[in-house]
């Protein structure tokens, strides 16, 4: 990707730790992702990326939310929010032509 001049910035809502804590690939995935001149950053809510101070003023020309979809009817509403939080922030880091 670097070749083609794409620059790649992968999130974790979990902090690194806990992360590879519980994803036995978590390290090597983002080793991978470093080693390839791409970023890895953890500890990113979704809901608030504009807050990010490692952002700063940087935008984005696609962002991409593999949504965590919550189990059960009853979380159709958490699910409706956390979509809505997303988008409405993911808005904001976008450049003039940028895409979700």
């Amino acid at each position: 990707l670097a070749s083609l001049g794409i620059s790649l910035l992968a999130t974790v809502l979990e902090d690194e730790a806990t992360h590879s804590a519980v994803y036995a690939g978590s390290a090597g995935n983002a080793a991978a992702i470093r080693s390839a001149g791409h970023r890895a950053a953890f500890g990113v809510d979704a809901t608030v990326l504009p807050e990010r101070a490692d952002f700063g003023t940087e935008r984005f020309d696609r962002v991409q939310f593999n949504f965590p979809h919550w189990r059960g009817k009853s979380n159709n509403r958490y699910n409706r929010e956390l979509l809505g939080g997303f988008l409405a922030s993911a808005s904001g880091m976008l450049t003039e032509r940028g895409e979700v």
